[in-house]
């Protein structure tokens, strides 16, 4: 077979939806990472000794979630945190696992991942991060769109601001304007959920795996970064704050980087959810976006193989990457490819980005 293809399986977590890919014979993982299908119960990279892990339990969202409320009524997920800081240049508005604090202005208590699941259960189906492709272009990040509040106390009385109101934008040392982001979903890679190790949940700067990134080209090299922190208007480093994600009805659209395909039992199948075929398939295949990077196949474990073979090598045909996953009980909505098997670019700049598990 290919060598372009893979086997993995796709499981359903009990907080949301995630797609978690199994690569056979993959023993590179760091040390210190969780573990490929134990994601759910592994602490958190800043955990600390004398805490317990923070372990999923569909039973009980509190414990489910840590330091997180979803409010599905009010389109909020609402997070714990502090001020990490107040002054300096700025990558992100909000880091996570005690990654990035130099260059964020709110430090979360919560996992990346567990705040990832949280926009999930909104029912916002994440877009895609940024990405720069071999010719050199770049293809913003897209999905859901987002706005970011903060609560705070002042003086004994409630605050409450949004997030563009701590920020100063470069180019005109004034007070930035209004942002909005989208809703990237991160990238689970090997596994592992890749924003715990990069600490990348509200970005300011484009990265590879964000949670929540700003729909338009923003780099991370340090003489042209958009955005420093706002010191006037943010209190004091150590100052308890609950960072609130409120969901819009908006949708930031980019281009299609990957497909899926379901192969049912009976060897019918769809195509991004509609009903398809092998004639169908090669001719989307061939009118395709020249971004097109990758086809995702699910196919039921009792799907005839006759089938799922005619379906990969149409899709070989057209020199794509293709990935077979096998159908669980129930199937998740098909995550974006990632940016290990997306052409692209790190932005440029003089930090760089960490490669993850």
């Amino acid at each position: 077979m290919d060598r372009n293809v893979h086997f993995g399986v796709v499981v359903l977590l009990a907080a949301g939806l995630a797609l978690v890919s199994c690569a056979a014979g993959d023993d590179t993982s760091p040390a210190d990472a969780p573990k490929t299908g134990e994601a759910i119960t592994t602490p958190t990279r800043a955990a600390k000794a004398d805490e317990p892990p923070q372990t999923g339990n569909a039973g009980d969202p509190a414990k489910a979630l840590p330091h997180i409320a979803v409010d599905r009524k009010k389109g909020t997920v609402t997070v714990d945190g502090i001020v990490c800081l107040n002054e300096g240049m700025l990558e992100l508005f909000a880091c996570a696992n005690e990654i990035r604090m130099h260059e964020a202005i709110v430090h979360l208590s919560a996992r990346p991942r567990d705040i990832n699941v949280a926009l999930i259960l909104l029912g916002r189906a994440p877009g895609h991060p940024a990405v720069w492709t071999k010719d050199g272009k770049f293809l913003p990040p897209y999905g859901p769109v987002f706005r970011v509040f903060i609560e705070y106390t002042k003086d004994g009385k409630p605050q409450r601001v949004e997030a563009h109101e701590w920020l100063t934008d470069t180019s005109t040392e004034k007070q930035a304007k209004p942002l909005k982001w989208a809703f990237c979903g991160g990238v689970t890679r090997k596994g592992h959920f890749i924003p715990d190790y990069e600490g990348t949940v509200v970005c300011l700067s484009n990265f590879e795996a964000p949670v929540l990134d700003v729909p338009f080209e923003s780099t991370n090299k340090n003489a042209d970064l958009l955005y420093t922190a706002r010191t006037k208007a943010i209190p004091e480093p150590g100052t308890p704050v609950k960072l609130v994600i409120q969901a819009t009805q908006e949708t930031v659209k980019g281009r299609k980087l990957q497909w899926a395909v379901a192969i049912q039992k009976d060897g019918s199948m769809t195509l991004e959810g509609e009903p398809s075929s092998l004639e169908d398939l090669d001719t989307k295949l061939k009118n395709r976006d020249e971004y097109l990077l990758k086809v995702q196949v699910f196919a039921d474990p009792a799907a005839p193989a006759g089938r799922m073979l005619d379906v990969m090598n149409v899709i070989t045909k057209y020199a794509l990457q293709v990935e077979l996953y096998k159908k669980a009980q129930a199937e998740p909505q098909p995550k974006p490819d990632t940016p290990e098997t997306a052409p692209q670019k790190t932005p440029p700049g003089d930090d760089p980005k960490p490669s993850g598990p």
